[in-house]
């Protein structure tokens, strides 16, 4: 009778061990005053940007020195570019987009630049691609050609701009098979082509 007593008490101990290492390990509320150290941690540290990393990031991707603080004005309708493709000089892109929502192929022939948006076109871009998503603003985002690279950027967007799942805040390179989430449309880079000289 006793062994029986023994192993229960026994049992019980073990598993009282067990849920408490689990909470531990899981930084339970109740547990949060106890300083285990670091083997028992489980979130990993930031790491911190510096303004010598902000510098080469800078300068990677052409970016000025100080932040973005609002989205650029759109220039007024009655003065429009010259659309021209023989007036303005530099190789042409060709770019082929997927809708993977509605299974739409769009293909655009560039020097500059894309818009992407809700809106039916603009001025400020070579190319535009409506998206019919009411959570899509009006110009959401663009693709802009800059060193012989495509960048998708965010236009000031309400709802944001994703690149392959990441929350796009500065300029960021796309390449074949990037996936481009705005609003609730998918879209998806099937080719990139640059015209030879």
């Amino acid at each position: 009778m006793n062994w029986l007593i023994f192993l229960t008490i026994t049992v019980i101990l073990l598993i009282s061990i067990f849920v408490n290492v689990g909470k531990i390990m899981r930084g339970d509320e109740m547990l949060k005053g106890f300083n285990l150290g670091d083997k028992f941690s489980t979130k990993k540290p930031k790491k911190k940007i510096t303004k010598g990393d902000e510098k080469i990031i800078n300068e990677i991707y052409g970016l000025q020195d100080e932040p973005r603080k609002a989205p650029r004005k759109k220039a007024p309708i009655t003065e429009e570019r010259p659309r021209s493709k023989e007036g303005t000089k530099g190789r042409r892109w060709k770019i082929i987009i997927t809708n993977n929502d509605l299974y739409e192929k769009y293909e655009f022939v560039f020097r500059k630049s894309i818009g992407i948006g809700r809106i039916e076109n603009t001025v400020d871009f070579e190319e535009f691609l409506t998206v019919d998503d009411p959570k899509v603003s009006k110009l959401h985002c663009s693709i802009v050609s800059m060193r012989d690279s495509l960048f998708i950027q965010d236009e000031g967007s309400s709802n944001f701009t994703f690149l392959n799942k990441k929350k796009v805040k500065k300029p960021e390179e796309i390449q074949k098979e990037d996936i481009i989430r705005i609003g609730n449309t998918t879209l998806e880079i099937i080719r990139v082509f640059r015209e030879s000289r």
